[in-house]
């Protein structure tokens, strides 16, 4: 069993979140630099993973801060 936490600093006060397994897998492939396909493929066979939860709730907790074009 693989256990997985975020830390990130929501207007400037560190933030400690538990993630799904899925959720862990996903943010760590993409931050290991995986294209965000790839990293949607290694979650694509659990279906409790919802891309678009995941988003919105990275959205409110400005965990997106850099794109990089390819």
């Amino acid at each position: 069993l693989d256990l997985f936490f975020l830390i990130f600093r929501s207007e400037f006060q560190p933030q400690i979140t538990k993630l799904t397994e899925s959720e862990g897998r996903f943010i760590l492939s993409l931050m290991s630099g995986n294209s965000l396909a790839q990293s949607l493929d290694t979650v694509r066979h659990d279906s409790r993973f919802s891309f678009q939860v995941w988003l919105i709730s990275a959205i409110e907790h400005n965990l997106i801060h850099y794109f990089k074009e390819s």
